[in-house]
């Protein structure tokens, strides 16, 4: 069973001119990890549909992952205080709308995952942005700029907000602004997106790796189009150097192409990082309560002669 190390990640994407789509993903720190069956098999209903929602994307089979998301959905539904396993189960069958082209079905259950997850975690959590951004790519993707722009704006300023202005959380946003606006032929504020995202890509503490790649791709596009093909060749050497190094690293993105494979990773990243945090719950849980089971007999003194 592939376990992932963190949660709760939306993929991004950007586009524009002749660039086409570079599809990017939040992947994390991916591991195999040894299987906790024991735990699994105490788990309720929306965990079981979620992990076999996973197993069906790891298999390409499509139709069976909606069907256990929509089971997952409808157990979250039925559960009291179970908004944020709903607004999960929604937000990861969004992804397999949207990695699959089907835009339309995709929007509602963003929308619905939004103010859930406001209410969960609050308007101004990291992960409400991560949503934004979803809602952003998903008008991006169906060509409705002016929406998209409207959510990529509100979904930097909840990562600024928690993050500071020059973290690499930021750096997807950015990159989808500055996407965007090459896409209107906005080339100054363009290029201004660009720059911050390669500055704070150069900067950060881990090594850049893709995040860095897919920005400079994204700028020397821009300046073929502002009829600078000198400068923009630089951009692409610097990134086809980082490419021969390998397409992940420590930072956590992968570049791919191909919108299952987005489907699949996302919902194995956010699906997997989940379980095993109610896995390892479940395991603190039963070993508390093997703990207080033989506590008295261990610290009880033993009976003595008055």
């Amino acid at each position: 069973m592939k376990q992932l190390d963190q949660m709760r990640r939306p993929f991004s994407a950007t586009f524009g001119g002749s660039f086409g789509a570079i599809l990017l993903v939040m992947v994390g720190a991916v591991a195999l990890l040894a299987p906790v069956e024991a735990a699994y098999a105490q788990m309720g209903p929306w965990e079981a549909a979620m992990q076999s929602a996973e197993d069906a994307i790891s298999g390409d089979e499509v139709e069976k992952a909606e069907t256990f998301l929509k089971q997952a959905i409808q157990s979250a539904e039925e559960t009291p205080s179970a908004e944020e396993d709903l607004a999960l189960s929604l937000t990861v069958l969004a992804s397999v709308y949207h990695g699959t082209g089907r835009y339309n079905a995709a929007e509602p259950l963003l929308l619905r995952a939004l103010p859930l997850t406001e209410k969960v975690r609050g308007a101004d959590h990291p992960d409400v942005a991560r949503i934004l951004g979803n809602l952003g790519l998903l008008y991006h993707s169906r060509g409705d700029y002016v929406q998209a722009e409207e959510y990529y704006q509100r979904s930097l300023k909840v990562l600024e907000t928690a993050f500071g202005p020059d973290h690499p959380e930021l750096i997807l946003t950015l990159n989808n602004l500055g996407a965007l606006d090459m896409a209107e032929q906005r080339y100054p504020e363009a290029e201004e997106h660009y720059k911050r995202t390669l500055s704070i890509a150069e900067n950060a503490a881990e090594p850049p790796g893709p995040y860095l790649t897919v920005a400079l791709r994204g700028y020397a596009e821009l300046l073929k189009l502002q009829g600078r093909p000198d400068e923009a060749r630089d951009f692409e050497d610097r990134a086809k150097q980082l490419e021969r190094g390998g397409g992940t690293s420590k930072t956590g993105l992968l570049v791919v192409a191909v919108p299952f494979i987005i489907v699949a990773t996302v919902i194995g990243f956010l699906v997997g990082g989940v379980l095993r945090g109610k896995a390892r719950t479940v395991q603190n849980n039963a070993g508390e309560e093997k703990h207080e089971a033989e506590a008295p007999r261990a610290s009880a003194p033993e009976d003595s002669d008055p």
